[in-house]
């Protein structure tokens, strides 16, 4: 059980590295195109906040997914944190 819990903690704090790197990126491409699509938008004269909320909607979609992930990381190291002391009698 100890072996298990230790490939696992390694497996979330690699999946927590990437997802931390991947979602960060993916946020700020929908909110600079949110910005950019926004601008060139109001240079034709149309009303961007309609035709921008998806880059907006996407980018706090993927904000949330982050936070959720990284809630369930923790509470997955901590578990095998508590399992790994309670099988070495700390």
């Amino acid at each position: 059980m100890v072996e298990w819990c230790s490939v696992l903690s390694g497996v979330m704090v690699v999946v927590d590295i990437f997802l931390s790197v991947y979602f960060n990126l993916f946020i700020y491409f929908f909110f600079l195109l949110f910005f950019w699509e926004g601008s060139r938008l109001d240079a034709m004269g149309v009303e961007h906040w309609k035709h921008c909320s998806y880059s907006l909607g996407c980018a706090g979609l993927a904000l949330v997914f982050k936070m959720f992930v990284a809630r369930l990381v923790s509470t997955i190291s901590i578990a095998c944190s508590f399992i790994r002391c309670m099988n070495l009698s700390c």
